[in-house]
């Protein structure tokens, strides 16, 4: 029996970085790629891995790590399967000089 997947993941990015975005279930035992949020923008990922009751977001940009969001399925299903870049994160790559993206 293969892996049980989600139909849609969204990623809101509301900033002026292109975001990578990871995806890893709880115990954070394989990370696999979500998207590239492009800047200012919403981005729709479609069949995504299921990673059970928690799932852990990572996110980097300009070659930086800006940290990460951890929801439970519980939480990400009442959202529509939508999160948002966090701001933390966005003002961590501005702390570490990430320059915008072009």
């Amino acid at each position: 029996r293969g892996p049980a997947f989600v139909e849609e993941v969204s990623v809101v990015n509301r900033s002026e970085y292109d975001i990578g975005v990871q995806v890893s279930g709880g115990k954070r035992d394989g990370w696999m790629s979500v998207t590239t949020a492009a800047k200012r923008s919403t981005n729709v990922t479609a069949d995504v891995i299921d990673q059970g009751r928690i799932w852990v977001f990572r996110f980097a940009a300009q070659g930086q790590q800006g940290g990460e969001l951890r929801v439970t399925r519980a939480d990400l299903q009442k959202a529509g399967w939508s999160i948002d870049v966090p701001d933390e994160v966005i003002e961590h790559l501005r702390q570490l000089g990430a320059g915008p993206s072009p």
